[in-house]
């Protein structure tokens, strides 16, 4: 039989209302110290609070429903205390009744109000004190240095010291003069009732800080209990409230007394959260975190040294500094560790981006801001550093160049000198044509430098060690430090026993290194290892990838089919480079599709040029005309190349089956995961496939939580990337069949858990050393906030923008569809997703390097 949805809220009530029958009452009454009985009782008292919470939720007209549920989980709690799922479900309801969200807003007004109190006091006083009679000039008024001391601890941003519940306080002011006015008398009726508004909102302020104190211990144990797919979601949800709230002193003391008890090497998985807040500026926060990580570089330090090294190189003062003590407190017990770690970060970095493009870049950078803007000061603002990186001993006497390095000063060291010379003399000079001139002679030094780069940028397809890092070649042999990526707390540590003497460059964009280590355990470790590039985002990505595989696997629909995101190791080494795993048989669909049309004799760019014969200005078209113009190329064109790659490439017809398949289940899985987390920028470069088992693997993670979609250029109107060569690489039924199911099945997942992805993006989209991405410049400039800093934006105004995303993200996971502004079941959610990622009219629009016609 079926049951309505309101007969099924019906009897939920009925059981919130009145729980057991007197029959199941008295047996419980009979057995109530049964250990079995008292987990009965705690799992039906647990239920209860879920229903309940689910029915309040339903009801619009209740402004907190979690606050009512609260009874029902302590009692499950205290019934079976060493249940996780009692004290999983206490530690959520109660930062729901928290309602964090509302809690800046609260502070905000009792800031303001009692800000206002003091003005009205100050006015209040000078009033009167013009009133005195002469008898009366000895008064003296003492209270206003009380009310400011009492301002500044109230005035603390995060409000953690409020003042105690009691009697109303007295108003701070004379009695009325004989002389007063009836303006006198409303003035005080004022600063009463504000008065009585302050202590209302200071008990609803310890209320609340009261929740999340029982919101973090209930944390602490659930993660003491938790088994590993629970644990990242909660121990994310406290990092959250201990980063935000943790400057209060209740709120720390709960702190300080808890994670003493959480297992070390819990907190291995969420270093990079730890590392990004080692600068914190509260005290009593700032001294937990570096306790904690103090602790795990004590037992783990083969965890620690690469991110440490990371933040020691930021650039940013405190950050550096803090990131350095550590280092030492770190080498006091390790020291072998902390120097071979720093000596093999400092190598792989100076051979992640040579000289000659690191100038070649910066050459490019500065003459466009030169010759398009006009702009010396920013011109030299990104050349001068690059005149004292090549002369080093400047800084460091000890400082040995590579043979690299020594022939990049050989060939260029005369021209640059030349114009580090002119560009001095072009500073110190008033006369408008001798600066003139002065600059078209800097210039001329300059484009000698870049035509020269150029060349052996062009020339060059290896580096020896010999001749970029003959440290590395020479001292990076049977180390104590682990190879990147491998270490596992609860596995023997596979050291580095050497580095292989020549790394390869591959010919891309970034020219990335390709590094080859051999391992202790016999196994060649290989590495792609870049420059210009900062990992840290790829890091965060991976550790969503993580949890999005444990839900999976737990899952009884998705565990069947073996469902998961592919996933690599990330290790940034400092802001701008890292390691990331290489994928021995991975292509990227780009390279793929290039070579199988070259091997046809098709020019791999032939969409492009019959769009350019039906039009030379295609990306100027108004939307009708590039619709027209789209469809008509996709007529002339079949789009089977990446079909024909699986099938040509494929030993037997079951090989062929089998990497069909898990192209399909692995482009479903990644189209809802990619959706979810907002990633853009799904170029075929960005997408590799595994050409021994079909699977796609996604990289490049720097435009995620809808950045792509909010860009003023080429916005993208699509989810996920499903163009007509992607539909057609997949089983008969195209996207109807596996396809669509498989979505639906990870959708329904990922909704399931909502609150567990949840948990991993918050502390994504407030980490400091992320969330600079999200902003956009122009949306800073209708703000009035000033961006002339770089990435360090204003911290109101980033929080804002997370927050703003986090809404974004949670509306997906309940099914909000944005063009019908309404809230789907996820088979309709699926439809409208793929229904918009085949449409014609938001593939015209996009960026021809994004290949929409394939």
């Amino acid at each position: 039989a079926v049951v309505s949805t309101q007969s099924t809220g019906a009897l939920m009530n009925s059981y919130v209302d009145h729980g057991l029958d007197n029959g199941d009452r008295n047996v419980l009454g009979q057995r109530t110290r049964n250990d079995v009985d008292r987990r009965l009782r705690a799992k039906y008292r647990l239920k209860q609070g879920i229903w309940l919470y689910q029915l309040n939720k339903s009801n619009k007209a209740n402004p907190n429903p979690a606050l009512d549920t609260l009874p029902y989980f302590r009692e499950a709690k205290e019934l079976d205390e060493q249940w996780y799922k009692s004290w999983h479900h206490w530690a959520m309801m109660n930062l729901h009744a928290a309602q964090p969200e509302k809690l800046k807003s609260l502070k905000d007004e009792y800031r303001d109000i009692d800000v206002k109190i003091n003005q009205l006091q100050s006015g209040s006083l000078r009033m009167n004190n013009l009133d005195l009679d002469d008898d009366d000039e000895d008064y003296e008024f003492e209270d206003d240095e009380d009310i400011d001391s009492d301002d500044e601890e109230v005035l603390d941003d995060s409000i953690i010291r409020l003042p105690d519940p009691g009697p109303p306080q007295e108003v701070t002011t004379r009695e009325i003069s004989p002389h007063g006015d009836e303006s006198d008398r409303e003035l005080q009726e004022e600063i009463q009732e504000l008065t009585r508004i302050r202590e209302n909102l200071g008990q609803q302020l310890k209320h609340k800080f009261a929740l999340i104190r029982a919101s973090v211990a209930g944390f602490i144990e659930s993660i003491t209990l938790s088994l590993d797919t629970n644990l990242l979601q909660d121990i994310l949800r406290l990092l959250t409230l201990w980063f935000t709230h943790g400057s209060n002193p209740d709120v720390n003391q709960v702190l300080k007394q808890g994670i003493m008890r959480i297992p070390i090497k819990t907190w291995i998985q969420v270093i990079p959260q730890l590392i990004a807040r080692i600068d914190i500026p509260e005290r009593s926060v700032r001294e937990l975190i570096h306790q904690v990580i103090k602790d795990v570089g004590r037992e783990h330090p083969q965890a620690l040294i690469y991110p440490l090294s990371v933040a020691k190189k930021s650039g940013e003062g405190n950050r550096e500094i803090y990131a350095s003590e550590l280092l030492k407190l770190m080498r006091e017990h390790t020291p072998q560790i902390v120097e071979e770690g720093t000596m093999f970060s400092n190598e792989l970095i100076r051979i992640a981006i040579s000289w000659n493009e690191q100038w070649h870049e910066a050459l490019e950078k500065a003459s466009t801001i030169w010759y398009n803007e006009n702009n010396a000061k920013g011109m030299f603002e990104i050349l001068s550093p690059m005149h004292k990186m090549i002369n080093p001993e400047q800084d460091n006497p000890a400082a040995v160049l590579t043979d690299l390095e020594k022939s990049f000063n050989n060939a260029n060291g005369r021209d640059l000198a030349d114009a580090y010379e002119l560009c001095k003399r072009y500073q110190q000079s008033d006369d408008p044509k001798d600066k003139e001139k002065k600059m078209l002679q800097v210039w001329d030094c300059y484009f000698k430098v870049y035509k020269k780069t150029q060349a052996t940028i062009s020339q060059l397809n290896t580096v020896r060690l010999e001749d970029g890092s003959p440290i590395l070649l020479n001292e990076a042999r049977d180390m104590d430090l682990a190879v990147p990526g491998t270490y596992d707390p609860g596995q023997q540590v596979i050291k580095i026993h050497s580095i292989k003497p020549s790394v390869g460059i591959i010919k891309s964009k970034q020219r990335p290194r390709k590094l080859s280590m051999m391992g202790s355990d016999g196994k060649t470790y290989t590495f792609l290892l870049k420059g210009n590039e900062d990992l840290r985002q790829d890091e965060r990505a991976m550790q969503l990838f993580g949890l999005v595989n444990s839900l999976l696997a737990h899952s009884q629909t998705t565990s069947q089919q073996n469902l998961c995101v592919q996933r690599y190791s990330v290790i940034p080494l400092s802001p701008n480079s890292g390691l990331s795993g290489w994928r021995p048989h991975g292509d990227t669909l780009h390279l793929l599709i290039k070579e199988h049309r070259e091997r046809r004799k098709v020019t791999p760019t032939l969409e492009t040029k019959l769009c350019n014969n039906f039009c030379l200005c295609y990306e100027k078209l108004p939307l009708m005309m590039k619709i027209e113009v789209f469809e008509e190329v996709l007529k002339l064109t079949k789009g089977e190349d990446l079909a024909d790659i699986l099938y040509q490439k494929s030993p037997s017809a079951e090989v062929w089956f089998e990497r069909r398949k898990n192209y399909t289940l692995s482009h479903a899985v990644m189209s809802m995961v990619g959706y979810i987390l907002g990633l853009g920028d799904r170029h075929p470069s960005n997408i590799m496939m595994d050409r021994k088992t079909g699977n796609l693997i996604h990289c490049d993670f720097g435009e995620c939580f809808d950045v792509s979609r909010d860009r003023e250029k080429y916005p993208e109107k699509i989810p996920f990337r499903l163009t007509r060569m992607m539909q057609k690489a997949m089983e008969v039924t195209g996207i109807h069949g596996t396809y669509t199911l498989t979505c639906n099945d990870v959708m329904e997942v990922l909704r399931t858990n909502e609150n567990s992805i949840l948990a991993v993006l918050e502390t994504f989209v407030y980490d400091p050393l992320i969330n600079w991405r999200l902003v956009q410049v122009e949306d800073m400039a209708e703000e009035g906030i000033d961006h002339s800093e770089g990435r360090h934006y204003d911290a109101k105004y980033t929080n804002m923008k997370a927050l703003e995303i986090l809404q974004k993200v949670k509306k997906k996971l309940t099914g909000y569809d944005d063009i019908t502004d309404q809230f789907l079941d996820v088979k309709d959610q699926v439809q409208s997703l793929i229904k918009q990622a085949t449409a014609t009219e938001n593939l015209c629009q996009l960026y021809m390097g994004w290949c929409p016609f394939w």
